[in-house]
């Protein structure tokens, strides 16, 4: 039941504070309950000003960046820029325990 209630309120969440204002700042945007993947088409600086934006609203959401030209992990995937694609690769986070 968490989950739907996380998504709900992120749904909503990115609909009015992201997809609203920075729309014309956005290629692609795709989310799992809570993570977001954005495929910006602004400059790095405009993604940063964005999360300090977001960061700033009276919500209990916080966002933490990684804002990269040519790499990004995004889940339990790191995604790269090839020749002619999108490279994919297994990604586990530092902290991971396996436990």
């Amino acid at each position: 039941m968490a989950g739907m209630h996380a998504n709900a309120y992120m749904y909503v969440y990115e609909k009015n504070n992201i997809l609203t204002p920075y729309a014309h700042l956005i290629q692609g945007q795709y989310r799992f309950i809570d993570d977001l993947l954005i495929i910006w088409k602004g400059t790095p600086e405009e993604a940063y000003t964005m999360v300090e934006d977001l960061n700033r609203l009276q919500t209990p959401i916080t966002l933490t960046a990684n804002i990269s030209p040519d790499k990004v992990q995004y889940l339990d995937v790191e995604l790269s820029i090839g020749k002619n694609n999108i490279e994919h690769c297994l990604y586990t986070k530092a902290t991971y325990r396996n436990t």
